[in-house]
Parts: C-alpha cells; sequence; structure tokens
C-alpha cells in the first residue's frame, strides 16, 4: 500500500486552476476558492474535475466542470432544456412571478399591459427563473415548472366553470 492510498492520509487531487493539492473531498481549492468539484448542470448530480461524462445522465462535461448558476442574475448560464415555453408563467402571471422571484412579472397588474406581459412571460419566464431563483437542479426546475403549469390550467378551468355557473344562474332570474 502506497502513502496515497494509507487510511490515516486522505486521498488528494489537484486543482484545475492553481496547481494546488487539495482534498480528495473538497469541492473548494483552499488556496484560490474556485470550485475543484461541481455538478451537472443538466441533472444536478456531483461530478469531479476527472469526469469527462456525468456520472449520472451522461452529459459531456469534458470542458470546465459544469456548476448550477440558477440565481446568479444575469451571470446565470441557461441550459439549453430551459429556453421553452413556460405555461405557469403565461396562465399565473403576477402570482408565478412572485412565487419564481421574477418581480417583473408584476406588470401583469397593470390594465391592458397584463395581457402582453403574460404572454412575454410565457415566453421567457423560464429563464428569467432561472436567473432570479436559486434551483437545486435542472430536473428540480422542471418539477417545480411543470406544478406551476398544472396549478395555471386548474386555476383557469375552474374559472371558466364558475363563469359558466353564473351565467346559467343569470338566466334563471
Amino acid at each position: 500500500m502506497n502513502e496515497a492510498q494509507s487510511p490515516s492520509k486522505p486521498a488528494e487531487e489537484t486543482c484545475k486552476h492553481c496547481g494546488a493539492v487539495v482534498s480528495k473531498g473538497s469541492k473548494f481549492c483552499q488556496s484560490c476558492g474556485k470550485a475543484v468539484r461541481g455538478e451537472c448542470i443538466r441533472c444536478g448530480s456531483a461530478i469531479t474535475s476527472e469526469d469527462k461524462f456525468c456520472p449520472s445522465c451522461g452529459a459531456d462535461i469534458s470542458g470546465d466542470v459544469l456548476e448550477n448558476t440558477s440565481g446568479q442574475g444575469a451571470l446565470a448560464v441557461i441550459p439549453p432544456e430551459i429556453k421553452r415555453w413556460n405555461w405557469g408563467a403565461l396562465l399565473l402571471h403576477w402570482i408565478w412571478g412572485v412565487g419564481n422571484k421574477v418581480y417583473i412579472m408584476l406588470l401583469c397588474l397593470i390594465p391592458y399591459a397584463g395581457v402582453i406581459m403574460a404572454i412575454i412571460g410565457g415566453a421567457k419566464g423560464s429563464e428569467w427563473a432561472w436567473r432570479y431563483k436559486r434551483w437545486d437542479s435542472v430536473e428540480h426546475f422542471k418539477r417545480v415548472q411543470k406544478k406551476w403549469a398544472w396549478w395555471g390550467l386548474g386555476v383557469w378551468i375552474a374559472i371558466i366553470f364558475l363563469g359558466i355557473i353564473a351565467g346559467i344562474m343569470q338566466e334563471s332570474y
């Protein structure tokens, strides 16, 4: 058994940024403070600097270690899977905006601007939510946004149903 494998001495690796020796389990370099390990931007699984592919989802991470940058505003890197239509932002507009820290969606409360902002929210909402709120992973983001979409659909079905009932009740008087 060589010295590197000794149970009394933790395994070590070299920081890819500054070259300092760091413990194998460390997430950040003690010398430069940069990430030695990170998480896959696609699925959120832990990856090491030696990994070329994510051990969970198989994403190619041969470049720099990909980190979850959600919640970092303009610095956030938007994963390609995030750039899609957001039904929750369209259907629940300002409520969705408050829940996802996308406060520009409060413009939906302004008469006439509301419809336009709801449509813009549907188109850009996913990207905005990734930028302004911290998410555990892309999968976590998708799961939560899917729930917003279903709640939005449910609310609109209930509103239509209540409108029909109110119309029927109005005719009977």
